[in-house]
């Protein structure tokens, strides 16, 4: 089973035919929209029990997902690796 978790409300010209695999967390109509993507990311994690990342460095959004899906004592699996170096 697949679900997709969005962060902003879908146009609807663009809502995919899978709509019923489709979620919107409860709540997220009074997130301001720069903060949507976070709060979205909260949501799933805490309603996670493995998290599956995918994270070329130790900063931006999906570090720091990781890093509270980490703190939440999730089963978290990584895939890919860490680039050592940062820089592009």
């Amino acid at each position: 089973k697949y679900e997709t978790v969005l962060a902003y409300f879908p146009k609807k010209e663009s809502i995919p035919s899978a709509a019923d695999h489709i979620i919107l967390p409860e709540g997220i109509e009074t997130v301001p929209p720069r903060f949507a993507i976070e709060y979205r990311n909260k949501w799933m994690i805490d309603r996670s029990d493995i998290v599956i990342t995918y994270v070329c460095r130790s900063f931006g959004g999906a570090a720091k997902f990781k890093s509270l899906a980490i703190r939440k004592k999730k089963n978290c699996y990584r895939i890919g690796k860490e680039r050592s170096d940062d820089r592009r």
